[in-house]
C-alpha cells in the first residue's frame, strides 16, 4: 500500500466487514495481510467492533502426535533435573 493508494477508514471498515478472509483483503488492496490485521487491531482497541477472521493455520492433534512419537521409537523422556543446593562455606573461627 503506497502513500498514493491509501485506504480511508470508512473504506477499510466496510471492506473488512464484507470480506471472507484477511487474504481477500490483502488481494483487494494489494498489501500485506499483517499490515491490515494490525490496522484492524488498532481500530478494535479504539472501540470499532470489527469481526475477527478464522485463523487459517494448521490445527495440530497433539494426542495423535504423542502417540506417533511413542510408536516411532524411543521417547525423549528425561530424568527430572536435580537442583543443586547452594553450598554453604563455613568459616573457621580463629581463637
Amino acid at each position: 500500500m503506497s502513500k498514493n493508494n491509501r485506504i480511508s477508514a470508512e473504506e477499510f471498515v466496510e471492506a473488512w466487514q464484507k470480506a471472507e478472509s484477511i487474504e481477500e483483503m490483502a488481494d483487494k488492496f494489494g498489501t500485506e495481510a499483517l499490515r491490515l490485521s494490525g490496522r484492524a487491531a488498532v481500530y478494535r482497541a479504539k472501540g470499532v467492533p470489527l469481526k475477527k477472521f478464522a485463523r487459517r493455520g494448521q490445527v495440530l492433534d497433539f494426542t495423535a502426535l504423542a502417540k506417533l512419537a511413542k510408536d516411532s521409537g524411543p521417547t525423549g523422556e528425561y530424568a527430572p533435573r536435580k537442583t543443586l543446593a547452594a553450598k554453604t562455606v563455613k568459616k573457621s573461627k580463629k581463637a
